[in-house]
C-alpha cells in the first residue's frame, strides 16, 4: 500500500482546502434551514410568532436572542437543544 492510499480522500481534521470550507459554508447554511423550520414547528407554523421569538433575548442561552447564534455550528448546537427542552416541556 503506497503513502497515498493510507489518506483519506477527504480531509475529517477541518484544516482542508477552500473546497472543503465551500463544503462547510453549505452545510451550516443547511443547518440553519433546518433550525428555523424546527423553530416554525414550535410555534405550529405561526412565522411572526417565530420571528419575534428569535429576537428577544433568552436566559438560558446565555442571555443572547435565538438569532444571534447562528454564526457558528456549536451555537447552533446550543439552540437546537434549547429548542428541543422547549418542545419536551423542561424550559419554561
Amino acid at each position: 500500500m503506497s503513502e497515498s492510499d493510507s489518506k483519506p480522500a477527504v480531509d475529517v481534521t477541518g484544516t482542508g482546502t477552500a473546497g472543503l470550507a465551500e463544503n462547510d459554508e453549505l452545510a451550516l447554511s443547511e443547518l440553519k434551514g433546518l433550525v428555523w423550520l424546527e423553530i416554525l414547528e414550535l410555534f405550529e407554523g405561526d412565522e411572526a410568532e417565530a420571528r419575534n421569538w428569535m429576537t428577544r433575548i433568552r436566559p438560558f442561552l446565555g442571555n443572547v436572542a435565538p438569532a444571534d447564534m447562528f454564526g457558528s455550528r456549536e451555537n447552533i448546537d446550543r439552540l437546537r437543544c434549547f429548542i428541543q427542552q422547549i418542545q419536551r416541556g423542561v424550559v419554561p
